[in-house]
């Protein structure tokens, strides 16, 4: 039987190897996650996955590997498995507006216009300014024919030096309607 110091000396090591391990685990999580986002922008998509789902394996409770994973399947164009996971990413993290914002996209993919209404109406009351959620409130407003609205929220995120190439899609379609191809 271990005397008293013996078993000081085992606790302190139990303590120090479970110390450790937890660490391994966040640092092998955000190595992960480094190499999905370093895979992602390569575009190399099916390590990205990999990588993201290692990350989920470590963490099943990271949203943003869940979102990462959206974005990677967006560009795979397997919409419904981006979907879910950006779905998985709102339900971990409510607060993940960037997330909310791409559900709400494929909502009005999906023409269901209410739904994607409510996200970005959740979004903006949030954070006013959030760049992705004022895009899709664009698109919202395009459907429902609010043409001038639309495009006065366009230039007054172009002005601000947002540059996603939708920004520009639907500016260029709404003065072509205009017939103002200049």
């Amino acid at each position: 039987m271990p005397c008293r110091k013996e078993r000081w000396i085992i606790m302190a090591l139990a303590l120090v190897l479970i110390i450790c391990g937890c660490s391994s685990q966040e640092e092998k999580k955000l190595q992960f996650f480094s190499k999905g986002e370093a895979a992602y922008e390569a575009g190399d998509y099916v390590k990205a996955r990999l990588a993201f789902k290692n990350v989920i394996q470590i963490d099943p409770k990271y949203a943003d590997a869940y979102y990462m994973l959206g974005k990677t399947e967006l560009k795979e164009r397997n919409f419904k498995q981006a979907f879910g996971y950006f779905k998985q990413a709102v339900n971990l993290n409510p607060d993940h507006l960037d997330a909310q914002a791409e559900v709400a996209r494929i909502l009005m993919a999906a023409r269901q216009t209410d739904r994607a209404r409510q996200t970005v109406d959740l979004i903006l009351e949030k954070d006013p300014g959030h760049a992705g959620g004022r895009l899709v409130q664009a698109s919202l407003l395009l459907s429902e024919k609010r043409n001038d609205e639309a495009k006065a929220l366009l230039n007054s995120l172009h002005q601000q030096g947002e540059t996603r190439p939708e920004l520009f899609i639907m500016l260029a379609a709404r003065y072509a309607a205009d017939d103002n191809v200049d």
